[in-house]
């Protein structure tokens, strides 16, 4: 609480810190101003017991570090990730890949047992192989893994965050409102905690880390173990995503040419750093060889060809006008309110751009222009360090030195810019947790009687049967597509996830996931073209889905239930047969109307 007069003269002056930055002087004094001046024991106002509060509060902010920004980070992570008890949206694909890895006694499988068996196993495994050996020497199953490591990995990626940034930034408190942005903004974490984040975080934290080190080998006197660090830790990037390692690939080269070195010694100093770089490349090329060699063996360069036709990814074909659109529009943070922290961002972006620090604006144009699916997620790194940016070197000293005056700043004014920073933290909170707005609302679990519908279809149905899911969702947040043969353990015709790798049938199954999502009760037989494209002898509807569908089938005697919990699997009729006995379904028409 309160301090007498007389503990604050013997204390002396509050010192300020070294770290803070320069400015002008009126700003300075502003910001010294800042601490309260004499307090009484018994404050004599409503206006100061509040004061003596928010000072409280100051004090423990300042003592905010990596300990409390992890712990913030893992809270609203987790409050997504631990009620449902089964991983977030998709995951489905790299459960199998796991389960794959582990009944080919860890070799390397040529392909996927995934729905059809036609994917070739060109996918990184590093995530695997840790998944597949959690599951056998710990007591959590496979699919405890899939559900609860990307939310460890995603608070794992704010760490990593927080010690790249503490290598940019000029001074603490910076470096802690970068962390708190980072911690709270959707971007940063929604599908990273989702069950495909297992390759997602992994791949994300090992690339931070790789940049952190490749910047410390450039500063280094010593520059061998930084750059040995680096090297790995691309590597194993690599061998998580291909994605996101290209990204980290890309953005290397930035990172060690800024801050550019003095003219005198210029070409000795480029040449110094691009030595260092060469040395991690040939690193991180020594790590992955082996494992590109294996499947350019298996599968020559076809399942990379394919992922580069189906574009949209670090090895897609680039489309310009989809990149200039995303640079023009840079709110890109998944916030679901007023997109607080990329218009701090952007703040932040024109401050840098004038004082002529280029190193994160040109990270973010360079982030959104490869025009990778995840470029949100990784855009979302540098706009924190932006806003953080913008708010301690613009808004704070810009409400300081408005609210100043020849006798500092009034007690009132500084309440009120202490609310404006308490509103500003809640709102971000508020907004971190709000699921029912942007991607966020994709953070939702297959439901308890799903995964029952899922597993009564493993038991109760042909193993070579196939099925048309209803997915509720597109292709990229398709928990019933992807799940369904991972649980069910029978063909999707309609799944699309992993057939990126696949020459042209992403492209097919995309198209007949679209078509039977949108099948409308009326004249026509949506489902019968479709049929006459991929055959299926079931239908699964999931539940509290596809109203329109499920009215469709009602109508139509073709299709008969044979399990309903919610979730709903009907069975197609191929002549006069009727599935369970010949009173079991009275929907469907005698023999001799089928004659």
């Amino acid at each position: 609480m309160s301090r007498s007069v007389s503990e604050r003269a013997r204390r002396g002056p509050r010192r300020t810190s070294a770290s803070t930055p320069a400015g002008p002087a009126s700003a300075q004094r502003a910001l010294a101003a800042a601490a309260p001046a004499v307090v009484t024991d018994e404050p004599e106002t409503l206006a100061e017991a509040v004061w003596e509060r928010l000072h409280a509060l100051r004090r423990i902010a300042a003592g905010v570090g990596v300990p409390e920004i992890l712990a913030m980070a893992l809270v609203v992570r987790a409050l997504y990730v631990l009620p449902g008890g089964f991983a977030l949206n998709d995951g489905g694909l790299f459960y199998v890949f796991a389960r794959d890895i582990q009944h080919a006694g860890y070799a390397l499988p040529s392909f996927s047992s995934y729905n059809d068996g036609t994917i070739p196993f060109a996918y990184p495994p590093l995530a695997f192989y840790l998944a597949a050996a959690l599951d056998d020497l710990t007591p959590l199953s496979l699919a405890d893994v899939i559900w609860l490591l990307p939310l460890v990995e995603s608070v794992a990626v704010v760490a990593a965050f927080y010690l790249l940034a503490k290598s940019l930034l000029r001074d603490r408190w910076t470096l802690v409102m970068a962390g708190v942005a980072f911690a709270l903004v959707p971007r940063s974490f929604i599908w990273l905690i989702m069950g495909g984040g297992l390759t997602r975080a992994l791949a994300l934290t090992l690339s931070l880390v790789a940049i952190h080190q490749a910047r410390a080998a450039v500063h280094a006197e010593r520059p061998a173990a930084p750059a040995a660090r680096a090297a790995v830790l691309l590597g194993l990037s690599v061998l998580t995503t291909l994605e996101t390692a290209s990204w980290a690939a890309v953005s290397l080269p930035l990172f060690m040419l800024f801050p550019l070195p003095d003219r005198q010694r210029l070409r000795q100093e480029l040449q110094r750093r691009a030595g260092i770089l060469v040395t991690i490349g040939l690193g991180a090329l020594a790590i992955t060889l082996p494992w590109a060699a294996l499947i350019v063996a298996r599968h020559g360069l076809d399942p990379f060809l394919a992922a580069r036709e189906f574009g949209g990814t670090a090895i897609g074909q680039a489309d310009l006008g989809v990149m200039w659109s995303d640079l023009i529009n840079p709110l890109h943070t998944g916030e679901p309110f007023f997109p607080l922290i990329a218009a701090l961002g952007l703040l932040g972006t024109i401050y840098a751009l004038v004082r002529g620090d280029w190193l994160l604006p040109v990270w973010w144009v360079l982030t959104v222009g490869m025009g990778t699916r995840a470029f949100p997620t990784l855009a979302a790194i540098p706009t924190a360090m932006l806003a953080a940016i913008a708010a301690r070197d613009v808004i704070a000293p810009a409400l300081l030195r408005v609210s100043s005056g020849a006798g500092g700043v009034p007690r009132p004014q500084k309440l009120a810019v202490a609310a404006v920073g308490f509103f500003a933290f809640a709102f971000l909170v508020g907004a971190s947790l709000d699921d029912r707005r942007g991607d966020q609302r994709y953070l939702r679990t297959l439901s308890g009687d799903e995964i029952q519908a899922m597993e009564w279809i493993a038991d109760n149905t042909p193993a070579d049967a196939k099925f048309l899911v209803i997915s509720r969702n597109g292709w990229y947040a398709d928990r019933d597509g992807e799940w369904f043969p991972a649980l069910a353990q029978r063909n999707n015709v309609a799944t699309v996830q992993g057939y990126e790798w696949v020459s042209g049938e992403f492209e097919r199954r995309l198209d007949l996931q679209t078509r039977a999502q949108q099948c409308l009760p009326g004249p026509g037989n949506c489902l019968g073209e479709i049929l006459n494209e991929a055959s299926f002898d079931y239908v699964y509807v999931p539940e509290h889905c596809c109203d329109s569908m499920r009215q469709l089938l009602e109508n139509e005697w073709r299709y008969v239930v044979i399990y309903d919990n919610g979730a709903t699997v009907m069975q197609r009729v191929n002549g006069p047969v009727r599935p369970g006995g010949a009173n079991a379904y009275s929907s469907l028409p005698d023999e001799s109307e089928m004659k």
